[in-house]
């Protein structure tokens, strides 16, 4: 009964109130003011740390979040204006739905951003470890010729380039 009734069960005047899109530009003010302060900190001062970096990913997180709802009403005013004539009905459709159900279509939405951005996160975390990891093996093993095996794993996953007859000698 909820999906055929004309209303949403959200108010739209809730979720686009001028008090969530203050609470959205705080939120993502504080998180760049924390980026800023982490940023322009020294190596060792209370501002650089991890407790403070996991503030601003919060803080932005919430902000984006609580935006989310009015980044999907300009959306779809833009899809109305550009998309929905030429995509026919089906596209005047999806429009009216998505328009129907703001409200639940922003939570799929803002699960979306997250995990994107979640996605990134870790992609950045694992390219930083393996660039420090192989930093400290460079730092560590001083040698101008490595010699190994020929296996695959033997040289971390590097291709491994056959010796020439004539150097064995």
């Amino acid at each position: 009964m909820a999906i055929l009734r004309p209303q949403a069960s959200v108010s739209e005047d809730f979720v686009l109130s001028r008090n969530i899109k203050m609470a959205s530009a705080i939120f993502l003010g504080l998180a760049a003011s924390i980026c800023i302060a982490y940023r322009m900190g020294a190596a060792g001062s209370e501002f650089r740390t991890a407790a403070l970096a996991a503030a601003s990913a919060i803080c932005l997180i919430i902000g984006i979040s609580l935006l989310t709802l009015a980044f999907l009403q300009g959306g779809m005013r833009l899809f109305h204006r550009l998309l929905s004539p030429r995509l026919g009905v089906a596209g005047r459709l999806a429009g009216i739905n998505l328009q129907k159900n703001i409200g639940r279509n922003g939570v799929a939405v803002a699960a979306i951003f997250f995990s994107i951005s979640l996605y990134v996160c870790s992609a950045n975390v694992m390219h930083s470890l393996n660039v420090s990891a192989f930093d400290w093996i460079d730092a560590i093993v001083r040698a101008d010729l490595l010699i190994s095996s020929g296996h695959p794993m033997a040289g971390g996953g590097m291709p491994s380039i056959p010796m020439p007859a004539s150097l064995a000698a």
